[in-house]
Parts: structure tokens; C-alpha cells; sequence
């Protein structure tokens, strides 16, 4: 169960560091240095390895639940980095499962949510209410 949950933390770290970059990185380091949940980060061992290689494949454009099985380099004067064949493990895609199912239940609240809102404003404030809905929405999707 531990490894399990170790994947987990290392594919959503891998994902946030291709996304903001290696400054996210470099806080996340500063931050965890005394947490040994974060050992790996440390260090140059199976680990760290598989985390570069996810924070690479994020960056490639694959996604937690697919990705390019071909062997590939890190560096040209690098060995041939084969993928793990066993990833993602049961557990990770059950955890993105749940993780998708309860964003999609979160998304219908908040709908829920602002459509009773909006059901009691009139005039000035139901604009305002319209407008903060479209911001939201649009702050959603960057």
C-alpha cells in the first residue's frame, strides 16, 4: 500500500512540476526537505529516476493514464530508458477514477450552487452573478 500511494505522489508531483516548472520544484524541495515521504526527491535512486521520466512524459504531451511505451533517452549519451510495463497500477487508476468521479460531483454542487444563487438576484446583481460564472468557468479551463 505504501508503494502504491509513493506512486501516486510521485505522478501528481511530476504533473504539477511540468506545469509550473522546475521553480514549483525547487519550493516543493525547500518545503519537504525534513519529510521522508520525500526522500525520493532526494536522491538517485528508482525513484527519482521514474519521476523524471513522468515529469518528461508530462511534458511529451502523455497524461496519467496513457503514455508512450517506446524506449527512449533522457540524453543522447544516455543508456535506452525502458518504461515499466505495470504502470498505471490498479490502485492509481482507481484513485483517478475517484479523483474524476468526485470532480464531477464538486462541478454539479457548485452548478447546483450558483443556479439557486442566481435564482434570488435581480438586476445589477444577477449580472454580476452571470459574469462571476463566466470567469470561473473560464479560469476552469486554462
Amino acid at each position: 500500500t505504501d508503494k502504491k500511494w509513493l506512486v501516486i505522489l510521485i505522478n501528481k508531483t511530476a504533473e504539477y512540476v511540468a506545469q509550473d516548472g522546475y521553480s514549483f520544484e525547487d519550493i516543493l524541495k525547500r518545503r519537504e526537505r525534513n519529510n521522508s515521504e520525500y526522500a525520493w526527491l532526494f536522491d538517485n535512486g528508482p525513484e527519482n529516476l521514474y519521476y523524471r521520466w513522468r515529469v518528461v512524459a508530462f511534458l511529451m504531451g502523455d497524461d496519467r493514464m496513457t503514455w508512450n511505451r517506446q524506449p527512449f533517452r533522457f540524453y543522447a549519451s544516455d543508456d535506452v530508458w525502458y518504461i515499466p510495463p505495470d504502470y498505471p497500477s490498479e490502485a492509481e487508476l482507481r484513485y483517478y477514477s475517484m479523483a474524476k468521479e468526485a470532480e464531477a460531483i464538486r462541478r454539479l454542487n457548485e452548478e447546483s450552487q450558483t443556479s439557486k444563487a442566481g435564482s434570488f438576484l435581480t438586476g445589477a446583481a444577477k449580472e454580476r452573478e452571470r459574469y462571476s460564472a463566466r470567469l470561473r468557468k473560464r479560469d476552469k479551463n486554462k
